[in-house]
């Protein structure tokens, strides 16, 4: 091992990852330790025979190799069953001294990311993350802009919707427009939405018409609280769309995230609709 290496260090239920910071391992007897403690918090001290010993309550156990490697300490205490995968978890319950894991160095790296993110490995970040480029990729494939609307429509009702209802597109003296209106009559609450099948960025064109629509709406006194989102299929909107929604108060879907928002809602029948 070498400096910049990285070491592992599995404890009950969590592991810890170090990063070498010299290129030689080196005897006890030529370095001075002055405030040195384990990854437990026990104090370790050397003695006067020049061996190490970790003090724990009011004993002290010989801990001594014979050399040491400075380290820094890159993360604590990492739980296994959350952010190491099956064959990292499976190499950390070997019972040798220490083990050559090179092979595993995207295991760890995937770890560190995931741990220093707060987002554990789980079965349902994966399947996300692995199929919905695939699912968008269909919708672009094989649906047109009024089946793209029946499928949002198709998403509303899955959710859980009373009524969900296309407007007609030939409203006359109309400012504005939403494309699918969704009812959710417990909630008191009804989403509309500007459903935009596109590719590549949405402009912030689709937020001026739904925008329209709102200031219309929200003059009405009827009870509901109304919510105005703007759906596409792209893989982004414009930044002009992004700080025009802020402040429109105005809700961004884009492809990635409505394709997941189909895989939570869960895609049974979905082949009788379309």
């Amino acid at each position: 091992m070498g400096e910049g290496d990285l070491v592992v260090v599995p404890s009950w239920g969590t592991f810890s990852v170090y990063e070498l910071t010299e290129d030689m391992a080196r005897p006890v007897s030529e370095i001075e330790l002055s405030e040195i403690k384990d990854w437990h918090g026990n104090k370790i001290e050397k003695k006067e025979n020049g061996l190490l010993y970790r003090t724990t309550g009011e004993s002290d156990k010989l801990i001594d190799l014979g050399f040491v490697r400075k380290v820094k300490l890159i993360e604590k205490d990492i739980p296994r069953n959350e952010y190491a995968d099956s064959a990292l978890t499976s190499r950390m319950k070997i019972r040798y001294t220490n083990a050559d894991i090179t092979d595993l160095k995207a295991s760890i790296e995937k770890a560190l990311e995931g741990f220093k993110k707060g987002q554990p490995l789980n079965i349902y970040s994966q399947i996300i993350s692995k199929t919905r480029q695939s699912i968008l990729d269909t919708i672009r494939e094989e649906l047109t802009s009024d089946k793209f609307e029946l499928l949002v429509k198709w998403y509303f009702e899955r959710i859980g919707a009373s009524e969900v209802n296309i407007p007609s597109k030939n409203e006359s003296g109309k400012e504005g427009d939403a494309d699918v209106v969704a009812v959710f009559e417990p909630l008191k609450t009804i989403i509309y939405s500007q459903v935009k099948f596109h590719t590549g960025e949405t402009s912030s064109w689709a937020i001026e018409q739904i925008k329209n629509y709102k200031d219309q709406k929200d003059t009405m006194d009827d009870g509901y609280s109304k919510i105005y989102w703007v759906i596409s299929s792209a893989d982004n909107f414009s930044k002009e769309s992004y700080d025009f929604a802020k402040e429109a108060k105005v809700q961004l879907v884009d492809g990635k995230q409505f394709a997941t928002m189909l895989l939570e809602a869960g895609i049974v029948n979905l082949d009788k609709v379309l």
